[in-house]
This record gives C-alpha cells, sequence and structure tokens, in this order.
C-alpha cells in the first residue's frame, strides 16, 4: 500500500511517501527557508565575468544569483561554449530567469534563462525550440499518436517536453494543458517592458501539490493530511489533473500526531542516522561533508567462507537499493562515493552497475552512475536543487562547535505543539511544562507571539524550562501555581512564560 503522508506544521510542513510501511521519499518545506527553486524572476544583469564565463543577476534576494554562459538563452537558442559572452549578454540588461538551486552557505543561487512552465503531462520552454519526448513512453502506439499530436499543435517559436504521463490523457485534454500554459506565458510576456526588475513573476505550485505532482505516475492508494486547507488545495489540483485521485485524499483528525501514527517519525529516524540496517545484517555507513558523502558498505555477518562472490554480490544488490532510496529520502546530491564490497568477477561488477542505474529511475532528480573504481568505488552524483535533509532537520551542536548535530529548533517546537494537542485531550490541567535545550528555548521565545496564539486555540498555557537535553521533554500537566512549587522544589528550573 502506498501513502502519501503530509504533516502541516506552524514553522514547516512535512510530506513522506511510505510503500508498505517502508519510507520510499521524504521533503520538507520551512517557511524560514522557503525553496525558491522553479520560481520565475525578472533580474537585472548587474555584472559580467568574461574568465569565468558567466553573469552575476540581482533578482531580489540577498545575494546576486549565478547565471553560466550555458544557461544563456539567446534567440531561442542556448549558449555555446564558443559564443562571445558579450553577445550574449549585457551589464544592466533585464532578463526573465528561473531559479535552479536555491543559494546554500556563501554561494547564491542559480538562474537559468532556459525557462520552464510545468504542467502533469508536458513542460513548456517558452525561450527555446525545442520538442522531445520521454524515452519511457515505450508502447509504439501510444508514441506515435503523441508524435501526431505535437506535429499539429500550435508551437511556432516554442519548445515542448511530453512527460511520460501524457499517454494517460486524450488528445483533447492535451490540447487543453498546453492552451493553458500558452497563456500563463503570455500572462509573464507582459513584464517583459512592465514592472522594474528586480520583481519575482511567477511562484509555481505550493510545496504540497509540487511534491504530490512527482507522484502522479506511480499508484498511489491514499493521501492523507492534518490540514484542511492542504486538503482542500490537493482535491482542487487533482480535480483537473488527475480526478479518479480525489477520493483518495483524506483529511487526518485524530489527536495522535499523524507522523507517529503512520510511523513515519520511526522509519525517519532509522534512515537519518549515521549507520543505517539494511536487510540480512548488512548496514551502511553513512558520512556527509560539503564536498561529498561517503557510503561504506558494511557486511556484518553475512560474509562467509561459501561462495563468498555470491553472497558478496547480493549484499550488494541489497545495499545499492538501500543508497537509491537514500539519496531520495536524505535529498544527498552532488558527489557520492559508495565503497561496496570488494567483488573479484568484472561481470558481477557491471551487473550492479545496471543494477543501481534502474534502482535510480525514480528519483525525481538526475542521477548519473559514473561506474566503479580501481579501488572498488561506485561513484555517483546526483543533481543539487534544495539543502539535505539533515541540514535541514538537524542544527550544529553547539557544544561540540559543528562536530555534531542536534534536532533544528523549529522541528522540535512544531512536534512539541504536536504533543500538547495530543496531551491536551489526556489532562484537566490549564498549564504544562517542557523542558528544552537552549537553541530550542531561544527559538521559541523569539516566535513567542506566534506560538501564543496557538497555545490560545489548543487551551494551554505553556511553560518552558532550560535544561541539558538535546530534545524537548515533557515534564508535566498542572496549575500555574503548582508547576513553580514544583520548579522551586527541583531548584533546577526557571520557568518562562510563552
Amino acid at each position: 500500500m502506498r501513502q502519501i503522508i503530509i504533516d502541516k506544521g506552524i514553522f514547516e510542513t512535512r510530506l513522506a511517501v511510505m510503500d508498505n510501511g517502508q519510507l520510499e521519499d521524504f521533503q520538507v518545506d520551512k517557511i524560514h527557508s522557503e525553496s525558491n527553486v522553479g520560481k520565475i524572476y525578472k533580474g537585472r544583469v548587474v555584472d559580467v565575468i568574461q574568465g569565468m564565463d558567466a553573469a552575476f543577476v540581482d533578482i531580489g534576494l540577498e545575494k546576486n544569483a549565478y547565471l553560466s554562459k550555458m544557461d544563456m538563452v539567446r534567440d531561442g537558442k542556448r549558449g555555446k561554449k564558443q559564443d562571445p559572452l558579450n553577445q550574449l549578454i549585457k551589464a544592466g540588461q533585464e532578463i526573465f530567469v528561473e531559479l535552479v538551486k536555491d543559494a546554500s552557505g556563501t554561494k547564491g543561487a542559480k538562474v537559468t534563462m532556459r525557462l520552464s512552465l510545468t504542467g502533469d503531462s508536458m513542460v513548456l520552454l517558452p525561450e527555446e525550440v525545442h520538442v522531445g519526448i520521454s524515452k519511457k513512453i515505450s508502447d509504439s502506439e501510444q508514441r506515435d499518436r503523441i508524435e501526431a499530436w505535437v506535429r499539429e499543435s500550435p508551437l511556432e517559436g516554442y519548445g515542448l517536453i511530453v512527460r511520460t504521463s501524457a499517454v494517460k490523457k486524450t488528445n483533447e485534454a492535451l490540447d487543453e494543458e498546453l492552451g493553458s500554459l500558452l497563456g500563463r506565458w503570455e500572462d509573464l510576456k507582459r513584464y517583459k517592458v512592465l514592472g522594474k526588475a528586480p520583481m519575482c513573476l511567477y511562484s509555481g505550485e505550493s510545496f504540497s501539490v509540487q511534491a504530490l505532482q512527482s507522484e502522479l505516475k506511480n499508484k498511489v492508494d491514499e493521501i492523507v493530511c492534518d490540514d484542511e486547507n492542504i486538503v482542500k488545495e490537493i482535491k482542487a489540483y487533482l480535480k483537473t489533473s488527475c480526478p479518479a485521485w480525489c477520493e483518495k485524499v483524506k483529511l487526518y483528525t485524530d489527536q495522535y500526531p499523524i507522523f507517529e501514527s503512520y510511523k513515519v517519525s520511526e522509519a525517519l529516524k532509522r534512515l537519518s542516522s549515521r549507520v543505517v540496517e539494511i536487510s540480512g545484517g548488512a548496514s551502511l555507513v553513512i558520512e556527509e561533508t560539503e564536498a561529498l558523502t561517503v557510503i561504506d558498505v558494511n557486511s556484518g555477518q553475512n560474509i562467509g567462507r561459501q561462495n563468498i562472490e555470491k553472497t558478496a554480490f547480493s549484499v550488494n544488490k541489497s545495499a545499492a537499493k538501500a543508497v537509491a532510496r537514500l539519496m531520495k529520502v536524505r535529498e544527498l546530491s552532488g558527489i557520492i562515493l559508495v565503497d561496496f564490497i570488494d567483488m573479484t568477477e568484472k561481470d558481477k561488477e557491471q551487473q550492479l552497475i545496471r543494477y543501481m542505474e534502474k534502482a535510480v529511475l525514480a528519483d525525481r532528480n538526475r542521477v548519473t552512475i559514473h561506474g566503479i573504481t580501481a579501488l572498488g568505488i561506485m561513484e555517483i552524483t546526483r543533481k543539487k536543487s534544495v539543502d539535505s535533509i539533515f541540514g535541514k532537520l538537524k542544527d550544529p551542536c553547539p557544544h561540540c562547535r559543528g562536530g555534531g548535530f542536534v534536532p533544528a529548533a523549529d522541528t522540535m517546537t512544531d512536534d512539541l505543539i504536536k504533543d500538547m494537542v495530543y496531551h491536551r485531550h489526556h489532562t484537566d490541567a490549564d498549564c504544562i511544562l517542557y523542558e528544552v535545550p537552549e537553541q530550542m528555548e531561544n527559538f521559541m521565545l523569539m516566535h513567542k507571539e506566534m506560538i501564543q496564539g496557538i497555545c490560545e486555540k489548543i487551551g494551554f498555557k505553556l511553560f518552558i524550562a532550560r535544561g541539558p537535553v538535546p530534545s524537548f521533554k515533557r515534564l508535566r500537566a498542572d496549575s500555574e501555581e503548582n508547576l513553580k512549587v514544583f520548579a522551586k522544589k527541583t531548584g533546577n528550573f526557571e520557568l518562562n512564560h510563552i
């Protein structure tokens, strides 16, 4: 059974895909670090750097965005290595760009002039003339139908990519979708003369709808969310794109936190550890650095004296499948090195490469398998668009100065609020006390007004006390007077009223 579980918090929205109890995908959207990937801006070129074959564009963000020569477009054609940079772009020029990679660390965002407007079955390329049909459409009859439809479509001066999901739609439905995308572009095109750069022209679909779009190609049995507004938004989207799915969308109303109820938290905890267990007693040891991710396959007790090569291949296949899943769940990107168990037969190495190539086909980002080195290490690259989930859900530990990580303050605050909601149904007390770590206390005091509004709706007066705990800990629910007596008796607590 494949389920999409959406957990709406105050500071973040989390989405998980569970397949028969196994976490297949996980995405998170934080209100303080919202991704801008897919947004279209009218920007102003502030600097053209000949030595870098690139330009920097002011799109209204904190740092100017990076635009490489290969992502420039002039007269419907993409920039080439041999093109003189000053013939492609000039300082002071106002251009349309799409953000393809969020700012990270000291680097600004990355943008492209190769704009794309995404629908359910196709992607319109308004500034290019390339037309392509997904190679995954293997049915010759369906491919012929779609090729004929493309030839008859009003695409002069436009590019188009037809996605795999187009096979499920009639020509009339495809016409309607293309018309909608062309209309959207006509609305945006007006801003080539209207409005002063920098400005955001198009924000795309909401986080929940965007995440759902990548699942439309799969067979999903249930979509569950604990927020009524998101449920309405998803149903409105599915009414036009996939009406049969509307009945699969359910509002979760139970008191128990949705991620706990569907075992998502438990699965996420397992997969976000440094050591991840896989089938048969083997494990993966994962080390994430700024430059790359290294994954070591540990056989455990799997390798015996009999038929070592066969056992090693079996463990490596299980590890390859787990690595493909981990890259999605943890948003691993850039260079990924996997140290598989050594195999002496070269044929087995080639089989393992092919197996990994199939395993990563379901990834929403582009993944390239570069082969296995002489040292037996598989080299993989995965396109980066957002920061890793590990970086989003964890904060650097204040005690070891970045050597370790603790749960992120906003993530813990959302979990604390859900714990309060659950506990409200199990006590008549009007006050509740939690022990929290220092960074969480600072975060909650910074957002005190917002949290107070939530507490009033829940019906609790919230008190917090700083402690040495790595995460929050519920101490007790009682009257305000009794909580103060409790704090005085223990002598360890200085209460803060939120």
